[in-house]
């Protein structure tokens, strides 16, 4: 082959190369346009996020109580603690865990701790000051105090039957919601007598895009003595720590049921509901005995679903192992509904006798756009 063949073959061949690699180009480079298609960024992507009822009315033997957690709000119910000493000690201290319901990597708009507290002798001239520490529950670490030995966040007023002290402080420490999901408060305190407190709120708020989570305790660990004793809040965990109600009858009765009410602010306003579950772990008081149950939700006042029925309980059990019962709730379509469930459970025990509950707990699978 001569020369001038050679060089013709190859200018063909880089022609070939250039066009090929112009096209290859362009599909990458040009720039379509299709109306019909069209991106929108999630503010909140889709999935599951649980909760639990902290609110809670025992009505089984057909007289109504508030069995609900003492420290979840602003009411006139109250948790007694152990002795505090009669000034701040770094062995003496309340620990609270608190709930993590909220979707992952958001950045908070704002976060404050809501703690309510008085003496409890409420006279004799007795005076209880307190600060905290905000800490990961995961591992412990220090991520912020509020207060001191020297100036605490406040101390309740030395008179005759005191209201609480109310205080709320903002947790700029709490800056996302990984970290709001993984929350230990631990308050320390001082008892001018070294007796005990009254402790009546106790939680967390979590703001994102104008939207408020509160985050209540679900483990205190009261060792205001010094000496640890922990207890899980009955319903947040399948654990054995177990809620225990008065005497059903043998027979299901309208006025005779365990009201459990969730969270008011647990999905944001103009969220879509995918799904949503009820799962709630269960057994008789007394093994031999046998319990059985089926459940209404309410939304509000407004009942929106029915599982199960008198003459068709949904579960029943005589053993003295949980038994575990998840439940669809396609009566659970929008956050209005979401945000004012209640589920009340109607029991009957064969013979009479209470019932325990170990879990009770609520998912919703949803998500919320940008342009919600």
């Amino acid at each position: 082959m001569n020369r001038g063949m050679l060089l013709a073959i190859l200018a063909v061949v880089a022609a070939l190369i250039g066009l090929g690699g112009g096209v290859t180009f362009a599909a990458f480079s040009s720039t379509t346009t299709n109306p019909a298609n069209t991106v929108t960024a999630d503010r909140i992507y889709p999935g599951p996020r649980s909760t639990t009822a902290w609110k809670v009315t025992d009505a089984a033997d057909s007289s109504p109580a508030d069995v609900s957690d003492l420290v979840a709000f602003e009411d006139d119910r109250y948790l007694t603690t152990k002795d505090w000493p009669t000034s701040f000690n770094a062995n003496n201290y309340i620990e609270l865990d608190l709930a993590g319901p909220l979707p992952a990597a958001l950045t908070a708009d704002s976060a404050t701790f809501e703690f309510d507290f008085a003496d409890d002798k409420n006279g004799n001239n007795d005076e209880i000051c307190a600060y905290f520490e905000v800490r990961r529950a995961s591992t412990g670490a220090l991520l912020a105090t509020h207060g001191s030995p020297g100036s605490p966040i406040g101390c309740t007023a030395r008179r005759s039957n005191p209201l609480p002290l109310q205080t709320s402080t903002p947790l700029p420490e709490v800056s996302t919601s990984d970290i709001a999901n993984d929350l230990r408060i631990r308050i320390y305190a001082s008892q001018s007598r070294g007796r005990p407190m009254r402790l009546h709120r106790a939680t967390a708020t979590f703001t994102y895009f104008g939207h408020t989570w509160t985050l209540d305790e679900v483990r205190l660990n009261d060792r205001a003595d010094g000496s640890a004793s922990s207890t899980p809040w009955p319903l947040a965990f399948a654990d054995g720590n177990e809620l225990l109600t008065s005497s059903w009858s043998t027979s299901f009765a309208s006025n005779r049921y365990l009201e459990l009410r969730f969270p008011p602010n647990h999905v944001p306003t103009g969220a879509t509901i995918s799904a949503a579950t009820f799962t709630h772990r269960y057994r008789p008081e007394i093994a031999g005995r046998t319990f059985c149950y089926w459940f209404e939700v309410y939304s509000g006042p407004t009942l929106i679903g029915t599982h199960g029925s008198s003459g068709a309980p949904l579960a029943c059990s005589s053993s003295s192992a949980a038994s575990t019962v998840t439940t669809n709730l396609p009566e659970v379509t929008q956050g209005a509904n979401a945000n004012a469930l209640a589920v009340r459970i109607y029991g009957r025990s064969s013979p009479t006798g209470g019932s325990l509950h170990d879990l009770a707990r609520l998912t919703v699978n949803y998500s919320l756009t940008s342009g919600s």
